[in-house]
């Protein structure tokens, strides 16, 4: 007995050890363990689906530069820059498109962010700062589960991050180097890439660090890599969309974007800085509390290579705060910027604390758990596209047993691109939209390729107008009603 024990306390102290040496590479492989639990399961976002089908569309359609909501009826789309559509449509085209190859730039976007979160504190602190950082955001639920999306919102955060190591990097140089130049433009010019004006917090946040702090870098000329390769990201993307797209996306992104969005929208009842942050507060960031603390202590201890960091964080809380609406997602950069800065007060707390031996702790439970939940199949990703998806191998027998393939959707206001962008992913169908039922009717007569009509359940129709019109039920659900010839 006093063998095996002797031999499991020496296993255990090679574990630490080994963890000690890779620390920041094993809070990457728990990150991604975490992403893999939800990889074999159906379903993804609302928008994800919308990003999904327009990135499949580009890399079916090889036209990198007029993104469409769907293959043939729809308008183009420029709420927001191409970046992730163009990371997924270059996935698709080695993977095949399907929910599991949507996640992937997003799932590894916010594994790195992890890393980074790491990689600030231990680069501006100590080791023990960034262990602690890293688990933050790595314990931060709401960050991890919807990085496992395919949404924008998380490698907009990672390229927020990258930006700000580098601008660390360049803080820590005797001499700026070419090298973190590039780094921190290529950030900031992919955070904006990524979902445009939304990521203007981190480029204001260096900015403000650089007139309160580094105006010699003004008189440097390596420094002038960052901004001018930032500068030259966006512009070779706009440029591109002049040349190939008529400039579309830059007539119409920026003004619905600042105008409608900040300027003629007002928020919501409650949607001011207080209840943003109790909504933060509330999306699983327990962490919170010490932010605070952090802020307090990076400012009283003068960890002016945090200063960039803490900007940021109080730009974007200042801005999002005003937002019209409070998505979940919308969250997923203050919980990148709030990791370290939460990880500044947490490392004080657990000054004394053996980190090597917590994260060790922590790595077997989060093991134990991944295999329990593979085990139990209990659903990690909820499905939030039912009215769609539920119909989806119904549809496909439909589907397969006609000439044509697409539809015309019944909807008395503007289309629903949700709904549209949905069909087009699950049932590779696209839809016309119509404002009333005789239109729709018109249409399924005379287009071959128009097969069938969804109606939203609300407006189903009554057993008369199903008789009146010829038309028989092909599918439904508590949601849409999918009629047909």
């Amino acid at each position: 007995m006093q063998s095996d024990r002797f031999n499991f306390a020496d296993y255990w102290q090679s574990f630490v050890s080994f963890i000690d040496r890779h620390t920041g590479l094993w809070l990457i492989a728990l990150s991604a363990l975490f992403m893999l639990l939800g990889f074999w399961q159906d379903g993804i976002n609302l928008d994800s689906t919308t990003y999904s089908v327009i990135a499949r569309n580009v890399s079916e359609q090889n036209n990198w530069f007029t993104l469409h909501y769907t293959a043939y009826y729809h308008q183009h789309f420029a709420e927001h820059p191409p970046l992730v559509m163009w990371a997924q449509s270059i996935i698709f085209s080695a993977l095949g498109a399907s929910d599991t190859t949507s996640r992937i730039f997003s799932a590894l976007c916010t594994i790195g962010s992890v890393g980074l979160a790491y990689a600030i504190l231990r680069d501006t602190i100590s080791k023990h700062a960034g262990v602690v950082s890293g688990l933050v955001l790595l314990l931060t639920y709401n960050f991890m589960q919807g990085g496992n999306a395919t949404l924008l919102d998380y490698p907009m955060s990672f390229f927020i991050l990258l930006a700000l190591f580098a601008v660390v990097q360049m803080s820590n140089e005797e001499e700026i180097t070419a090298r973190s130049a590039l780094l921190a433009g290529t950030g900031l010019g992919l955070a904006f890439l990524s979902k445009g004006v939304v990521a203007g917090p981190v480029w204001g946040g260096i900015a403000l660090y650089i007139f309160l702090c580094k105006r010699e870098w003004l008189l440097k000329r390596r420094f002038w890599v960052m901004p001018a390769m930032a500068i030259l990201l966006v512009a070779f993307y706009l440029l591109g969309d002049y040349f190939f797209a008529d400039g579309y996306f830059l007539r119409n992104y920026f003004f619905v974007q600042l105008q409608e969005r900040f300027v003629d929208t007002a928020p919501d009842a409650g949607t001011v800085w207080y209840q943003f942050t109790l909504r933060m507060f509330e999306l699983y960031l327990p962490f919170i509390i010490v932010l605070p603390f952090g802020c307090y202590l990076i400012l009283k201890r003068r960890i002016v290579l945090l200063y960039p960091t803490l900007c940021t964080l109080l730009l974007y809380w200042l801005i999002y705060s005003r937002a019209p609406q409070l998505y979940y997602h919308y969250f997923a950069p203050m919980y990148a910027l709030s990791a370290p800065v939460a990880g500044v007060a947490l490392s004080l707390l657990l000054k004394k604390w053996d980190m090597n031996k917590i994260v060790a702790g922590l790595s077997v439970v989060w093991i134990l758990l991944a295999v329990g939940v593979t085990v139990a199949d209990v659903r990690i990703h909820f499905l939030r596209s039912p009215e769609i998806y539920s119909l989806t191998d119904q549809m496909t027998i439909f589907l397969q047993t006609r000439n044509g393939q697409d539809g015309v959707m019944v909807r008395r206001g503007t289309p629903e691109w949700d709904t549209i962008a949905k069909t087009s992913w699950y049932w590779r169908s696209d839809l016309k939209s119509v404002h009333t039922i005789e239109e729709a009717v018109m249409i399924l007569a005379v287009d071959s390729n128009i097969v069938y009509i969804l109606v939203p359940k609300q407006e189903a129709l009554s057993e008369d107008q199903v008789d009146r019109f010829e038309l028989d039920i092909v599918a439904n659900n508590d949601h849409v009603t999918v009629y047909s010839r």
